[in-house]
């Protein structure tokens, strides 16, 4: 489960850091761009994803509002293959895949403010 341990504000803005905690892994986050209750970027460095970026978006849909979450980042820069392809395959796709459910989660009580 992803929590925030520390943060530079209580509320977000452009310019706070947190850092959270995801299982035992910790990254630090900046947040560059802040327009809530619409858009949010957040920049951090990720252990062996590397710098990662994500953009949470808050779009209308008729019936209230979805949060998209778009994430850029590279896996495991300085492998190279087919090390780093065996590695990626086996075992990274499936824990990015989980880390990034829980960041979601995470990303969506930052948004709501809990």
């Amino acid at each position: 489960m992803n929590e925030i341990v520390s943060a530079s504000n209580p509320r977000l803005k452009a310019g706070s850091t947190y850092l959270e905690r995801s299982g035992l892994q910790k990254s630090e986050w900046r947040v560059t761009v802040f327009d809530a209750p619409k858009r949010q970027v957040h920049v951090g460095r990720v252990g062996f994803m590397g710098d990662v970026i994500r953009e949470f978006r808050v779009e209308p849909d008729g019936e209230g509002a979805t949060l998209r979450q778009t994430i850029s980042f590279t896996i495991m820069p300085g492998f190279t293959r087919p090390f780093g392809w065996l590695a990626e395959e086996l075992f990274v796709k499936r824990m990015v895949r989980k880390r990034l459910v829980q960041s979601c989660e995470g990303a969506k009580g930052l948004l709501e403010g809990e």
